[in-house]
């Protein structure tokens, strides 16, 4: 797999995602969603992202990381839960390939099921 072989065209996520291609690109704008190449987002990102931006959006202090928000949503898709070894391995992986470190992994890994908990 090339590093690209993941991304997908900003209008194909945008109509996954229920948004407009203009929202993802602004997103894309504020540095919250990586764009690799012109036009193409990592689909994983965005979905996670847009998981975690709504789950939290209720809370007093919503986190604005883009890091945490992704985990969020990572973590919810694993039932609230930090997820087997092979789990958070994918969760570095997918931090890697957007440019992040596992370090950057854990660290939101563990403010996310800090916010999940609540």
């Amino acid at each position: 797999m090339t590093t690209t072989d993941h991304l997908l065209p900003i209008p194909e996520v945008a109509a996954l995602l229920g948004i407009t291609d203009r929202r993802l690109r602004q997103h894309c704008e504020a540095g919250a969603i990586r764009r690799p190449e012109r036009g193409m987002v990592d689909p994983a990102w965005a979905l996670y992202f847009a998981t975690g931006t709504r789950i939290t959006a209720d809370l007093a202090h919503p986190p604005t990381s883009p890091e945490v928000l992704v985990a969020v949503g990572w973590t919810i898709g694993c039932g609230g839960a930090a997820g087997a070894k092979q789990d958070r391995a994918l969760l570095v992986e997918l931090f890697e390939r957007n440019g992040k470190t596992r370090d950057d992994a854990m660290l939101a890994l563990g403010q996310a099921l800090a916010l999940v908990a609540r």
